[in-house]
C-alpha cells in the first residue's frame, strides 16, 4: 500500500504544470553617458592636473579613465588612472630640451560600459636647465 501511495504521489507531482512566472528582463541599457564637459589642464610642479564637469547617465556612471601620450601628439595613449571624481593628476611628465605636447583624453563609463570622452592637448615648456647646475657645489643645512 505504502508503494502504490508513493507512485500516486509520483505521478501528481510529474503531471502537475508548473507555474507560470512572467520573465521580465531588464531593457539593456545602449545609452552613452554625456562626454565630459569643459576639460581642462594646469601644469603644477612635476605633474599636469585635470578637471572638468561631470558626465550624466541615464542609469547612473560608474567611472573616468583618464589616458594620455607620451610627449606626442596621438598615439599611443596610456592609462592614467581611474576615478569617481571630476579632477585627477599625473606627475612625471618627462622633462625634455624641446616643449612637449601631451594629448589627455578623460573618459566616462556607465555600468554597462557605455562610454564617451572629451580630448585636451597639453604643452609642457621645454625644461629648465637644472639647479643647481652641474658641478656646482652643495651644501646640506640642518635645523636643530
Amino acid at each position: 500500500m505504502k508503494r502504490l501511495a508513493a507512485i500516486i504521489a509520483a505521478a501528481v507531482l510529474l503531471l502537475t504544470p508548473a507555474p507560470a512566472f512572467a520573465a521580465t528582463d531588464p531593457e539593456p541599457d545602449t545609452e552613452r553617458p554625456t562626454a565630459p564637459g569643459n576639460l581642462t589642464a594646469t601644469l603644477g610642479p612635476g605633474g599636469i592636473h585635470l578637471s572638468w564637469d561631470a558626465s550624466t547617465d541615464n542609469v547612473g556612471l560608474l567611472y573616468y579613465r583618464i589616458y594620455s601620450t607620451e610627449c606626442s601628439w596621438n598615439w599611443p595613449r596610456f592609462h592614467r588612472g581611474t576615478t569617481t571624481d571630476t579632477t585627477f593628476a599625473f606627475f612625471g611628465y618627462a622633462s625634455s630640451a624641446q616643449p612637449c605636447v601631451y594629448g589627455i583624453t578623460v573618459q566616462a563609463y556607465d555600468a554597462a560600459m557605455n562610454s564617451a570622452y572629451a580630448d585636451i592637448w597639453v604643452t609642457v615648456p621645454q625644461a629648465p636647465p637644472p639647479f643647481p647646475p652641474p658641478g656646482w657645489p652643495t651644501t646640506a643645512h640642518s635645523r636643530a
